[in-house]
């Protein structure tokens, strides 16, 4: 009898660390979608071509070049260029740095180094999430993607591209979403381009 209130016990405890780290992560939280406008976006990239798990490899990469470069601090972003259900080693994605906000010369410093991208300005679809830890990069898009879609198919619109903007990696509290309210995929035709060869 003994052992079977310690197994309860220790049991109990395991459902309740689960179920803080679930709330801790943002478990509870509700995802709502608002109508606004996304872009004029102009961002240094890396691409990454397969699994968003593998990303760290890409930022990795990118990461030292971007700091030895010494423009300041990285607006850090990913453009998704590909619907659910393709295969995973032919996921297509961009990963930067945000500069638009920038003035003229230091855009022009970053254009000097690095390969730049504009995604146009469009109607969009825009939510948000808590950020909390490295998985948050995993589990928000589980949470917030399906709510996104979901509207853009109220709206007969099939999803064209995703945009998550991050901030800087040192300071972030959310990840931002945005999702064009448009199927046609022509006017982010530059940013396939990148991985036509």
């Amino acid at each position: 009898m003994a052992s079977m209130r310690i197994a309860l016990w220790v049991l109990g405890l395991i459902a309740a660390a689960a179920l803080g780290f679930y709330a801790y992560m943002g478990g509870f939280h509700t995802v709502t979608v608002t109508k606004g406008r996304i872009g004029p976006v102009e961002f240094v990239y890396a691409p990454h071509r397969g699994s968003y798990a593998k990303f760290n490899e890409t930022w990795g990469a990118f990461m030292p070049k971007w700091q030895e470069a010494g423009l300041g601090t990285c607006l850090t972003m990913g453009v998704y260029l590909d619907l659910p259900g393709t295969p995973e080693e032919k996921l297509r994605s961009l990963i930067g740095c945000r500069i638009d906000g920038w003035d003229e010369a230091q855009r022009q410093a970053a254009r000097a180094k690095f390969p730049t991208l504009i995604i146009p300005e469009s109607e969009a679809v825009l939510s948000s999430f808590p950020f909390r830890n490295v998985l948050s990069f995993f589990y928000a898009p589980t949470r917030v993607y399906p709510v996104i879609n979901a509207e853009l198919a109220a709206r007969g619109v099939k999803p064209s591209i995703g945009i998550e903007q991050y901030g800087s990696f040192d300071a972030i509290e959310e990840i931002s979403f945005a999702v064009p309210v448009i199927s046609d995929r022509a006017p982010y035709q530059p940013l396939y381009d990148v991985f036509a060869h």
